[in-house]
């Protein structure tokens, strides 16, 4: 499974494993990933998050999609945390 932002691959998503509406894995960056890196910490700290920062097509979850097996499927914004983990729900 592959993590997108439009047409950019971001990332691969392993060790993929499902609960309730969640669908959990571990995430391996790819070197697209770097421009986006700010978002994601900034959207799992415990302090906040301030929407303002970012531009509204960054935040739109029309834009955000995993590839797997071939087919492309909507997505929320994920969350990635350092370790690796990431947390998303299918639109």
């Amino acid at each position: 499974m592959k993590l997108m932002y439009k047409n950019q691959i971001l990332g691969c998503i392993n060790h993929v494993y499902k609960e309730a509406y969640w669908i959990h894995g571990f995430f391996e960056k790819a070197d697209e990933f770097e421009k986006y890196e700010g978002l994601f910490k900034d959207l799992v700290c415990e302090d906040g998050f301030d929407e303002s920062k970012y531009e509204i097509d960054i935040l739109d979850d029309n834009n955000w999609y995993v590839t797997d097996n071939g087919k492309k499927i909507g997505i929320c914004i994920p969350a990635i945390y350092d370790d690796g983990d990431i947390s998303f729900r299918y639109r």
